[in-house]
């Protein structure tokens, strides 16, 4: 696993049963969510849109750079193991890719959403319903578009060999955890986070960031089970609200404090490291830029394990142009999933 897994400390016996257990043998699938923000798409979404001022509106939300085509790239060349790749999306589908390839499926939410309000605009819904994708494997990574494997690497980077998960997780005080807020995406993180501290012997010092999330299928399952009222909340929400349980962050704190998940150790504030790089706007353009041509190179030299490219309320058109050129630098070549 690398010497920088670790697990939560108080639990001995954990690492004892690490240690000991016969190594499996595992099938690692591949699931992302994906929008493009067609004129139809947008179309149909301003019909259901309360308030158009809402954090889900954002054109930001949903802005499509072609970021999916270089994750595929990125998957394909650096993780050739992977077993299939899944897409779920809302009847729509992306201009390069060959659907009718035997290691990838275009998934619709129609097919897969239980108890969910549809047509869906919050991704703390629809991540609930993955665990109903058919034919899904135990262990799957979860990925968001704009999130790339930055390197080749094996298995048990991201399940140790047993089979349970290992998160890249960054240092936190938790403080942000109690604070209100009224952006309904932090509100939503704090919500969970209160959600999950009965469970929790301390406050837990690790939060998740940009980076791929494995997980198995069974642990959602119970995560399901176990707060039931709550993915049902929000199931029933259409856009982001404060009052969402996230699956994204429900997953690592919960199985965190049950003692059930590696982690591959972040600094606090981070920028590079071996484990995951992220490129975001900042409030200063220069700094941006500086920052960004930074980051370009050390993923370049494949740095990281993975890294991000946060497009956000501050990404400009052309920031976000020079970014998808940086890219396309890093991953020239098409994958066997592109049309040719």
């Amino acid at each position: 696993m690398g010497k920088d897994v670790g697990y939560p400390t108080q639990v001995d016996f954990c690492v004892i049963y690490v240690f000991f257990c016969e190594e499996v043998e595992l099938k690692v699938d591949v699931v992302y969510l994906w929008v493009s923000d067609t004129d139809a798409f947008l179309k149909k979404k301003s019909e259901f849109v309360p308030n158009q001022n809402i954090d889900s509106h954002h054109a930001a939300r949903y802005r499509d750079h072609e970021e999916l085509k270089y994750s595929l790239r990125s998957v394909m060349a650096n993780l050739p193991w992977v077993n299939h790749i899944y897409i779920v999306t809302d009847e729509q589908s992306p201009t390069f890719l060959n659907a009718a390839h035997p290691k990838v499926t275009l998934v619709n939410h129609t097919d897969v959403f239980q108890n969910t309000l549809y047509p869906n605009y919050s991704s703390s819904a629809i991540e609930w319903n993955i665990v109903n994708i058919p034919g899904l494997s135990e262990q799957f990574i979860y990925l968001n578009d704009d999130v790339f494997i930055g390197k080749p690497v094996t298995k048990n980077y991201f399940f140790d060999k047993t089979g349970r998960p290992i998160w890249a997780l960054k240092r936190s005080s938790g403080q942000s955890n109690f604070k209100a807020h009224t952006n309904p995406t932090m509100g939503a993180h704090r919500n969970t986070y209160t959600k999950i501290m009965p469970y929790m012997k301390s406050k837990i010092g690790w939060k998740p960031d940009h980076s791929p999330m494995p997980m198995l299928r069974s642990d959602l399952l119970e995560l399901i089970s176990e707060f039931e009222p709550f993915v049902n909340k929000t199931k029933s929400n259409r856009f982001r609200h404060p009052e969402n349980f996230v699956m994204s962050r429900a997953y690592p704190y919960y199985f965190l404090a049950t003692n059930r998940l590696g982690i591959h150790k972040l600094p606090r504030f981070l920028y590079l490291n071996e484990h995951s790089i992220k490129v975001a706007a900042l409030k200063s353009r220069s700094k941006s830029i500086k920052k960004a041509d930074k980051a370009f190179n050390a993923i370049a030299k494949q740095m990281a394990a993975s890294f991000n490219l946060n497009d956000n309320e501050m990404s400009s058109a052309d920031l976000t142009e020079g970014w998808m050129k940086r890219i396309d630098e890093i991953f020239p070549n098409p994958c066997e999933l592109e049309n040719t």
